[in-house]
């Protein structure tokens, strides 16, 4: 009797802990136009704006122009496992990236500062803690878009 109860006890945790995976938390973005948001409490978020050295990560650049950038940085994106482009608008680009197992999605946004740089933020939309998984997606990125750049 014991052992049902506490088999049942863990199908429903299971189920719980699954369902709260599929919820999605309230995206902090970019106001229309504006600067892309800052990263809020908690360590589950990296910006090239971002002036907390835990949360803050280098901008990507390049050199050429504009539009060859965007369409590499683009062809990266695609190229992520579990990744879809919401928005691309010139000289902006957010991603959804969702996890493989617990299904939460991270947001990824692009910012076109100038002909060189591109402005990064990375951030989970629920949890607290990420285990770099922010910084090591835009590192990942950040690589693969070099080597478009500089084949």
């Amino acid at each position: 009797m014991k052992l049902h109860s506490l088999w049942r006890c863990s199908v429903v945790l299971l189920a719980g802990a699954l369902l709260a995976g599929c919820a999605l938390g309230r995206p902090q973005l970019r106001a229309d136009g504006g600067p892309m948001a800052d990263c809020l409490d908690g360590p589950h978020c990296v910006s090239s704006q971002a002036t907390d050295p835990d949360r803050h990560i280098e901008a990507l650049t390049y050199s050429g122009p504009a539009a060859v950038a965007e369409q590499a940085l683009l062809a990266e994106l695609e190229a992520l496992p579990r990744t879809r482009v919401v928005t691309h608008e010139a000289g902006y680009i957010h991603a959804e990236v969702t996890s493989a197992i617990m299904r939460y999605v991270d947001d990824v946004e692009f910012l076109f500062v100038t002909d060189q740089r591109i402005d990064v933020r990375s951030s989970s939309r629920i949890g607290y803690y990420d285990f770099d998984v922010n910084r090591e997606r835009v590192d990942a990125l950040r690589a693969g878009f070099e080597k478009r750049m500089n084949p």
